[in-house]
């Protein structure tokens, strides 16, 4: 790789980085992607998601009614996409071209191809799957590279840059899912951060931590797999329950404060920290933060953000967030925050001081504003916007 063509890359993933306190850098992402790839036109999106419900979507170099077409009647075409599950190519960190999935004449003879493609001059495909299935609590989210109609193969290069961005795009991607709220707007100070059910820790030169929201501290208090360990004469460090898993967790660390350009972790591979009660582990994901960022300042500003899940316990749900995406009154946000929870409607009725009747006119109310029918479904995309990920 020429040094030109490394420093551009290392400019791209500062940027990558940026995005994730500052999503409207988003679309000059995908098209400086897409350039780098040497494509024509790019999106970037929550398949499963829309706008509505907490997803998003990017596009350059096709008109906006592009997905707007593909989400009324394409999708369901999509051979791409068909062929892409029925490989088991859609998981997280994933990295395919249009001739891996599907043969050139079977694309080219496909309505799909002649009635929804081509007249947006898209021939050629290399698709990015930041997050699959296979990723919990954040939303599925991929990143799609065409080509032009008439154009050769994606390279062997544009591949292997693909695969090199993809885990830099999961950590600023997944930095962004767990401090977002409703509106795409970024929880940009402490005091944000410290009313989040995320348990979330800023760390600065040296990995010591500068910042432990109320979440993070009840974990560390609690000395049961992670814990704050302070030698004589040293800062602070995080430290897990044995001398291999601190030295594991120094190395994470690290490695998201100096971030090298080819050996950054996918966000969903987080450590798994053993416990000392028996408890299933905690789970520990750390990244880089933009150079620049409200989180502090001089030597008090953080390099990294940690994330620390209990993978005994579900997702924590905030009741803000699903006011806000669906249009809930308190109320109703409240019983579904307490069906996700185990409960059923009578035990809501007692806990909350009202009748099994109001509790079920609120939930037929939440059925129609979030588009659900069953309260199993409900679940299902009330803890997609869980503010946390196992």
């Amino acid at each position: 790789m020429s040094t030109a063509k490394f420093e551009r890359l290392s400019d791209l993933i500062g940027l990558i980085y940026d995005a994730a306190l500052e999503p409207k850098l988003w679309p000059r992402v995908l098209s400086d992607i897409t350039g780098t790839l040497e494509g024509t036109s790019g999106l970037f999106f929550t398949p499963l998601h829309s706008i509505t419900s907490g997803g998003f979507a990017y596009l350059t170099g096709v008109p906006a009614t592009f997905l707007q077409q593909y989400a009324a009647k394409w999708a369901q075409h999509d051979v791409w996409m068909q062929a892409a599950i029925s490989k088991g190519l859609m998981t997280s960190g994933t990295v395919a071209t249009d001739d891996e999935l599907v043969p050139r004449k079977q694309l080219l003879a496909s309505a799909y191809y002649r009635s929804f493609l081509r007249p947006a001059n898209a021939s050629r495909l290399c698709a990015s799957v930041i997050f699959g299935a296979d990723a919990e609590g954040v939303r599925p989210s991929m990143i799609s590279i065409y080509k032009g109609v008439r154009t050769q193969p994606f390279s062997s290069d544009a591949k292997t840059v693909a695969r090199l961005l993809n885990p830099h795009l999961s950590r600023s991607l997944g930095i962004m899912f767990h401090l977002q709220d409703a509106e795409f707007r970024i929880a940009s100070s402490r005091a944000a951060i410290d009313r989040l059910v995320s348990a979330v820790i800023l760390l600065g030169e040296g990995g010591v931590p500068v910042f432990i929201n109320q979440a993070a501290q009840k974990i560390l208090d609690a000395r049961d797999g992670l814990f704050l360990h302070q030698p004589p004469g040293h800062k602070p460090q995080l430290a897990g329950a044995t001398a291999e898993l601190s030295a594991h967790i120094r190395r994470v660390v690290a490695t998201a404060l100096h971030p090298e350009f080819a050996a950054i972790p996918h966000f969903v591979e987080g450590v798994r920290l053993s416990r000392s009660s028996g408890r299933p582990p905690l789970a520990l994901t750390v990244s880089a933060l933009p150079a620049r960022n409200e989180f502090g300042a001089g030597r008090d500003r953080p390099g990294a953000i940690a994330f620390v899940y209990d993978t005994a316990g579900p997702p924590p749900l905030s009741a803000r967030l699903l006011r806000d995406v669906y249009a809930l009154t308190e109320a109703e946000a409240a019983v579904v925050v307490g069906i996700c929870s185990g409960q059923n409607i009578a035990e809501l009725a007692k806990s909350r001081g009202v009748s099994e009747n109001t509790i079920k006119t609120q939930l037929d109310a939440v059925f129609a504003k979030t588009g659900t029918s069953r309260q199993a479904e409900l679940v299902r995309v009330a803890l997609s916007l869980s503010s946390g990920a196992a």
